[in-house]
């Protein structure tokens, strides 16, 4: 879940991106930051430690963000989460920009529960079939159920497609239902 305050500093960072290229580098940024909290646990421990002072950390963020090659804008947004005791949730603020360039690209996330797991070319077929019907590029995001027998279920924004045998199923049971009525 992204916290409320990531929101504004993403929103924020990203008019300083003007170009999709530069939003695209800062979420890369971000994202190779957060990689490095998660590897590196003593980050992570620095960042949340009250007893270190605040210029202390901003010079190991700068130092990290040096070292990962981050662009200036990234460093900039990570120095100002430092100094307001934010950094330890760096991966909310990276996931709004996420959320927030995909946005900006057209981009939109299709929610898929499968069956089974789909091979790669069931996965680009399906890719291909839905950004057909909602002329935007999609990024699926899968997971796997079993309990829908077979087929599958695409949630993208309020829209869904259920072509799983449990939603047939279910289908069918109606119809019965009413045609019995």
């Amino acid at each position: 879940m992204i916290r409320k305050f990531a929101n504004p500093y993403a929103k924020a960072a990203l008019a300083l991106a003007p170009s999709d290229e530069e939003a695209s580098r800062l979420l890369a940024d971000l994202e190779r930051f957060v990689a490095a909290m998660e590897q590196v646990p003593q980050i992570a421990a620095m960042a949340s430690n009250p007893a270190v002072p605040v210029e202390k950390k901003v010079a190991i963020v700068e130092e990290i963000g040096r070292s990962l090659a981050i662009s200036n804008l990234a460093l900039r947004l990570l120095r100002l989460l430092t100094q307001n005791y934010r950094l330890v949730h760096v991966g909310d603020v990276a996931g709004a920009v996420a959320r927030m360039v995909k946005q900006r690209l057209g981009i939109v996330a299709a929610q898929v529960t499968s069956a089974v797991p789909l091979d790669p070319a069931q996965a680009d077929r399906l890719r291909s079939v839905l950004e057909g019907a909602l002329g935007k590029k999609v990024e699926l995001e899968v997971t796997v159920e079993p309990d829908l027998l077979g087929g599958f279920v695409a949630q993208v924004g309020s829209r869904r497609y259920d072509v799983s045998l449990r939603g047939q199923l279910r289908r069918m049971a109606e119809e019965m239902a009413s045609a019995s009525a």
